[in-house]
């Protein structure tokens, strides 16, 4: 098994192409009840709409074998799985010779002596992050009985970027949720439509910025040098497949400003703290400040287009040119958002108990 977390943890197993994957979460405390009907409207954002997007289509129908009883956990560990139905592995049998270039074929194929799955990716496909959106979506739920909330949004596409959050999350998660793809401007939408459609005509893929918002997180949390909130958000943000890049606040702009632009001011709202800027995205020493968090995702365009491409054989001798079948995403940061979302909520909730200890997921931090 694969895991992430180290109180809160959750376990990964299964491959792209498998009959089943699933999931096992360790340390989750007794008596919550969960929200499926939640878990599968988040299932659904993650699956394909698009044109752009895969034409695989799975029902990801998930059925909970273990840790749950009468509509509420057990404290014991909570096993899902999630079956794999409509498979076509005879579109990656080409591949059973070749690396693909910018995928973890040749790294893998290293790793594990030839003897991977390479059919889909294996255990490297985007596929697995079904797995983590189910989970994700129970540390969420946990974690708004909290007050706090999470959003993810495609910022940037290109050239052209959505409007601001604004200083009300709520009205932003209310208008992502009246689009199609998750963006706050209904005619960023129709832009980033149009772009899609251009490049999905020209046979190619495109990459994005994504941007996150995190409320209400308590100031202090997290814990200075090796289990900084920020490095521990980042680490776990990279483990999606499609993430080349992770910043905060003002990120790689930061590099452009001069100390004096980027000085986030404290004053007193009342008996809150809060900085008159942001440019920190709301973590300083690895520690929030108790200001919404901020992170900004990359995702890389995907490799797996029908434009041709040089390679080599499994061999390593032979040159080779590659046109790449299958179903695939040329868009696939429109999906990806409700991950990175599952990905945080994980993150926070671990960095919660192990700050509070496990039972803080049911309000006693004693």
């Amino acid at each position: 098994m694969h895991t992430l977390g180290k109180v809160f943890q959750v376990n990964i197993y299964g491959e792209s192409h498998g009959d089943l994957m699933a999931l096992t979460i360790n340390g989750i405390a007794p008596g919550i009840k969960l929200d499926l009907e939640q878990i599968k409207a988040d299932l659904s954002s993650r699956r394909p709409k698009l044109k752009s997007e895969t034409s695989r289509h799975e029902a990801d129908e998930f059925k909970i074998t273990s840790g749950y009883f009468n509509g509420y956990t057990t404290g014991a560990p909570l096993m899902i799985t999630l079956e794999n139905k409509n498979v076509n592995s005879k579109a990656y049998d080409h591949l059973k010779d070749v690396f693909r270039p910018m995928h973890a074929d040749y790294p893998a194929h290293m790793h594990y002596q030839g003897f991977n799955d390479y059919r889909g990716g294996g255990i490297f496909s985007g596929r697995l992050t079904a797995l983590l959106t189910i989970a994700g979506s129970i540390a969420k739920g946990i974690l708004s009985d909290k007050g706090i909330s999470i959003i993810t949004r495609i910022k940037t596409v290109k050239d052209q970027s959505d409007t601001n959050f604004s200083a009300n999350i709520e009205e932003d998660i209310q208008a992502i949720k009246e689009n199609l793809i998750p963006v706050i401007a209904t005619d960023f939408q129709r832009t980033v439509f149009d772009i899609i459609n251009n490049v999905k005509a020209e046979d190619d893929s495109l990459g994005a910025i994504l941007e996150s918002k995190i409320v209400g997180l308590e100031a202090g949390l997290g814990e200075p040098h090796f289990n900084k909130l920020d490095a521990n958000l980042a680490y776990n943000i990279m483990t999606i497949p499609a993430i080349k890049g992770v910043s905060f606040g003002s990120g790689f702009d930061l590099a452009k400003l001069s100390g004096s632009q980027i000085r986030d001011e404290y004053y007193l709202d009342q008996d809150q703290v809060k900085t008159k800027s942001n440019h920190m995205g709301g973590i300083i020493g690895g520690m929030a400040t108790g200001m919404p968090v901020i992170i900004n995702s990359i995702v890389k365009p995907t490799p797996s287009i029908n434009l041709p491409l040089t390679t080599i054989k499994k061999d390593l001798k032979t040159a080779v040119s590659l046109s790449t079948k299958g179903r695939h995403d040329s868009s696939i940061f429109t999906r990806i958002p409700i991950v990175v979302d599952a990905l945080i909520a994980l993150t926070i909730l671990d960095m919660y108990c192990i700050r509070y200890g496990y039972m803080y997921q049911i309000g006693d931090k004693k």
